[in-house]
């Protein structure tokens, strides 16, 4: 007997949000910072992300934390994409965007998710999300 398409579909989505969300729980910024010798979840700002590791360590370690941010926007979504399709691609990105901003890991103290939803936005749609990330380093 075949299942039927809508419950694989719920499924699916289900799995994309689930996979998605720890995907975007891990806390790159924080792990990068530790590795500088910073702690930005209590130093700066306090705030997980990369631009307060930026302000701590340095540019250096601040674009390693802000790519890592990126890459976790972009991986997960981008391989639900082609696996499975833009819907599943979607609900993958609202996971990561979740996770990026309320983590598992860290007592749900999450940065502000702004360099994971630039590269869900890369994910997504390309051409605007590489525009996207043009103007904001030319503005930034």
């Amino acid at each position: 007997m075949v299942a039927p398409a809508p419950l694989f579909d719920l499924l699916r989505t289900a799995a994309a949000l689930l996979l998605g969300y720890l995907a975007g729980s891990l806390p790159l910024a924080t792990w990068i910072g530790r590795a500088a010798g910073v702690d930005a979840r209590h130093d700066g700002e306090a705030n997980p992300g990369s631009a307060n590791v930026w302000k701590l360590a340095g540019p250096g370690w601040g674009l390693l934390a802000l790519s890592g941010d990126l890459a976790k926007g972009v991986v997960p979504v981008a391989i639900a994409v082609v696996t499975f399709g833009w819907w599943t691609g979607w609900a993958t990105a609202v996971g990561v965007l979740a996770g990026a901003c309320w983590p598992m890991i860290g007592r749900w103290s999450g940065g502000r998710g702004v360099a994971t939803l630039a590269g869900v936005c890369v994910a997504l749609a390309p051409l605007a999300g590489v525009a996207g990330l043009a103007v904001a380093a030319v503005v930034a």
